[in-house]
């Protein structure tokens, strides 16, 4: 007997190639938000881990603010 998984999926999803496609009538932001999640539970069954952690999230601000002095004092900024 072979054993099958179910997908995850989200509102408005469908089944393609063997994955979970979000479809096209779902607008950018909660597209992209789905696709995390659905990468997020594929990557908690497999045991990798290709979406952005907590850890990666912390170190957002610091690159946002780096840009943001790059841009207003046009010097590269170093990020530590």
């Amino acid at each position: 007997m072979q054993r099958s998984t179910i997908g995850v999926g989200i509102i408005g999803a469908s089944r393609d190639k063997g994955g979970w496609a979000v479809t096209a009538h779902i607008p950018a932001l909660p597209r992209n938000v789905g696709n995390l999640y659905a990468q997020f539970a594929k990557d908690s069954r497999e045991g990798t881990q290709f979406v952005p952690d907590f850890v990666e999230a912390t170190k957002r601000p610091a690159l946002i603010d780096a840009i943001q002095l790059a841009s207003d004092s046009g010097t590269r900024q170093v990020l530590g």
